[in-house]
């Protein structure tokens, strides 16, 4: 699927089914906590059974109440989008089409009704530009090297072409929500709102995460939610104009599912934490990586692989689409600032 916009990009999209099947191809961001999964043949079909396994039980957990049942399915698909300038060929030179951001898109089979019941889409998130900005940007506004542009408009570019792909203005229609491991750093208060599919929401202390920061140039916001099964809350990520609480039963426990499930292989040291954060409301805790006191899910998963992989995203985001494009990036920055 391919849609020019009246900023001379065009964008490509393709959808490619996430099941035990699953081979990544080469296009695939290698730094997606999915393709971690699948990378090696020879443990490939174990991880992924594994991993639908425990997602569909979280799923009949928040819907019928019993993780044993086996009525709700997960169907997930990854959604890859690329980007071109005007003047160059996608079929003529296929590096001419640079990949940017690559989402999942979930349903939820009904096998009792035979409904198929739409879930969100923005699981696992992934966007070399991102990859740019944390790995070769942050760093240096860390360090003092940054100029005053770089730190004035960190995240920028990334939300606007976001904004691009994505919602009510996007060449894809559908609007994210995306959830993310709490950070670290940051505190969290349990406060007396429980909602039935996402559980006990919490407040963000001590100001903003530098990603909650970088979230809102994608004109998302989070809330913070700590759902049955978890020892600590879900950073979840929704549009500020399509609030997270109206979303259906269906979609939101596909989104704890789904995402709860990798949070608990890629971060255990929160997400299978012995020991769970304060659900007394006005208290505040914490968890972080330096936890030593969790349990391990039986499943290969190579964080070391994905962190330096996404080093060479981000050279690869800065050599092959930011150098070349920039005279036609600043003309997109300028349209969205007139438009603001």
């Amino acid at each position: 699927m391919t849609h020019p916009t009246a900023q001379g990009l065009t964008w490509d999209m393709s959808s490619t089914p996430f099941d035990l099947d699953f081979v990544p191809s080469p296009g695939t961001r290698a730094t997606t906590n999915y393709a971690n999964l699948a990378r090696d043949p020879a443990t490939r079909r174990q991880n992924l059974a594994l991993l639908f396994e425990l997602i569909n039980q979280s799923l009949n957990l928040q819907l019928t109440g019993h993780s044993q049942a086996r009525r709700f399915l997960i169907s997930l698909n990854i959604l890859s989008l690329s980007a071109r300038f005007d003047g160059t060929s996608a079929t003529a030179d296929p590096s001419s089409s640079f990949p940017l951001t690559e989402v999942m898109q979930a349903s939820v089979h009904d096998t009792l009704t035979g409904d198929r019941l739409r879930g969100p889409t923005g699981l696992n998130f992934s966007s070399y530009l991102r990859d740019y900005d944390f790995k070769i940007i942050a760093p240096k506004i860390a360090a003092g090297h940054a100029s005053p542009l770089e730190r004035e408009q960190f995240g920028l570019l990334h939300g606007v072409l976001s904004q691009m792909q994505f919602g009510t203005r996007g060449f894809c229609p559908d609007s994210l929500t995306i959830a993310i491991s709490i950070s670290q750093k940051k505190h969290y208060m349990a406060t007396n709102h429980e909602h039935a599919i996402l559980g006990r929401e919490y407040i963000e202390l001590e100001g903003d995460s530098p990603t909650t920061r970088y979230f809102k140039w994608m004109a998302l916001t989070p809330r913070f939610f700590r759902p049955p099964g978890l020892p600590a809350p879900l950073a979840i990520y929704a549009p500020i104009h399509a609030p997270l609480t109206e979303q259906s039963p269906a979609s939101l426990a596909a989104l704890i599912a789904v995402m709860g499930t990798f949070q608990r292989i890629y971060r255990p040291e929160i997400y299978m934490a012995r020991t769970g954060m304060t659900v007394t409301p006005g208290e505040s805790s914490q968890l972080g990586l330096s936890n030593t006191d969790f349990d391990h899910l039986p499943i290969d998963y190579d964080k070391v692989e994905r962190d330096d992989l996404a080093q060479t995203q981000a050279q690869r985001m800065h050599q092959e689409f930011l150098i070349p494009n920039a005279s036609q990036l600043q003309k997109i920055l300028h349209h969205h600032a007139g438009q603001s």
